[in-house]
């Protein structure tokens, strides 16, 4: 059966963005390299942790999770150990962030400092255990599928539109092209926030199988999410009620799609995990439809936990039209499954 070509990284692909990739990559290595020089025992303890995962193991985990999704193999962003980087916190741009996938340069930054912090406030033990996870959620979001465009946008000729989708989340941005050099004037992002659920919620399930093949320092997938769970661990500490919030509100609509289209919970999950790997995106008219009007756009303006929680209380699953719910179940029933 012919399949369309789906998922992988699309755009980023011509000379100028590879050169320029190339050329972050090299800078980037060298400001890590200056780091350990200076701090040698302390980032050497986050280069063993890191050393301790199994990348081929990991590679293989997400193998398996985008071949159910038909993503070929090739097309699999998995980022070569090479380009994982341990840095100073002002080379990740996002305030607070320990730890970050850089889409154009095709890397994984991870915070020397906030590791650290971490390391100290809350123990090696646990430690260990975000580094793993972060990794993997940043991985989650390499493997998603991304994709750039760029063209004349038309209300200025001086003037691109810059559009990346990374899985569900898109950002726009008006690149002005002065001097030869790029800048960015204006940019708009939508549905960040619910692509970080999803993503939080396919780490789990990747750190759930990783851990049951390999050990990495005795930890078990049962006890940090049984600790979770109880409110006595978080695996993002600095964006953890957000993120978990997210999480709980993707499960949420989901778990509301099941029950009105009486599609299996897992199975509409499979759905939404498949979309997120192959970037066909959410069924934003059918779930207005269902959930209610300018749904889906309040979904893609939320940025924290209150807006989750406020858009939750306007749900409405109250006596849905016959040819809705059919369209549901056909939605799901014929998406990409996990077996």
């Amino acid at each position: 059966m012919s399949v369309e070509k789906v998922g992988g990284r699309r755009g980023f692909e011509s000379k100028s963005n590879v050169d320029k990739a190339s050329q972050y990559q090299q800078t980037v290595r060298k400001q890590a390299e200056i780091l350990k020089t200076r701090y040698p025992e302390e980032v050497g303890w986050i280069e063993d942790v890191v050393q301790a995962i199994d990348f081929d193991e990991l590679r293989g985990v997400f193998f398996e999770l985008t071949a159910k999704s038909q993503v070929a193999r090739e097309d699999v962003n998995f980022i070569p150990r090479e380009n994982i980087f341990i840095v100073p916190p002002s080379v990740i741009t996002t305030p607070g962030s320990s730890s970050a996938f850089k889409i154009e340069e095709n890397v994984i930054l991870m915070s020397a400092q906030e590791m650290l912090e971490t390391r100290k406030k809350r123990g090696e033990i646990q430690a260990r255990q975000i580094i793993l996870y972060e990794l993997i959620h940043e991985y989650c979001h390499a493997v998603g599928a991304n994709r750039a465009e760029q063209g004349p946008y038309k209300e200025r000729s001086d003037v691109d539109l810059r559009e990346k989708n990374v899985a569900y989340a898109k950002v726009q941005s008006l690149i002005e092209k002065k001097s030869g050099k790029d800048q960015v004037i204006d940019s708009a992002n939508s549905f960040m926030l619910f692509n970080e659920g999803i993503t939080d919620e396919i780490a789990h399930r990747v750190l759930e199988t990783y851990l049951s093949r390999k050990d990495f320092f005795g930890i078990t997938a049962s006890s940090l999410f049984k600790k979770e769970k109880e409110g006595l661990f978080s695996f993002s500490p600095h964006m953890s009620i957000h993120y978990r919030t997210a999480r709980t509100f993707a499960d949420m609509l989901v778990d509301r799609i099941s029950k009105i289209s009486e599609v299996p919970k897992d199975v509409v999950w499979n759905g939404v995990i498949g979309d997120y790997f192959r970037g066909t995106g959410l069924p934003k008219e059918l779930l207005d439809e269902v959930i209610g009007p300018g749904f889906t756009y309040n979904l893609g303006e939320a940025e924290s936990a209150a807006d989750l929680k406020d858009l939750a209380k306007h749900f409405d699953f109250s006596d849905p039209r016959p040819g809705t719910v059919e369209r549901l179940k056909s939605y799901f029933r014929s998406g990409i499954r996990f077996e």
